[in-house]
């Protein structure tokens, strides 16, 4: 897997490019439904995904309005390029003021996290993430 990006002169193309089985043209247009995998015949559970990935993707990528470009070669793997475009940072001057009250804080400690996923890398990750807040975090 690599990944990469790609400055244009109003854009910023990011790559993901893979060496797995590649995609047919049916395929290309099936990842993005979901619940819909390709990695049906791996049998380690640590492996397979649920099929959401990339339909949450797509939602994004539309919700945003960036284009996302698809070549594979069936057999040689595949390039997802994400092409989304170059702005200038808007600067804004905030005034002092306190950010977290105790009535705040009491709130956030008393909030729960539930943090359920089938691939228990995930899980250490976002025990990890969360292990400093004042939250009590459990994962199943």
């Amino acid at each position: 897997m690599l990944l990469t990006c790609r400055k244009q002169k109003e854009s910023l193309e990011i790559y993901v490019i893979d060496t797995g089985s590649g995609l047919n043209n049916d395929e290309k247009e099936l990842i993005f439904k979901d619940f819909y995998r390709l990695d049906k015949h791996v049998s380690n559970k640590q492996e397979q995904g649920l099929g959401l990935g990339l339909s949450i993707v797509d939602r994004i990528i539309k919700q945003l309005g960036h284009n996302l470009t698809i070549r594979s070669i069936p057999g040689k793997g595949s390039s997802f390029r994400l092409t989304v475009p170059m702005v200038t940072p808007e600067i804004i001057q905030l005034e002092n003021t306190t950010v977290t009250t105790e009535k705040q804080t009491q709130q956030v400690s008393k909030a729960k996290i539930l943090c359920i996923d089938n691939d228990s890398r995930i899980l250490e990750g976002m025990n990890l993430l969360v292990s400093n807040w004042v939250i009590l975090f459990d994962v199943h």
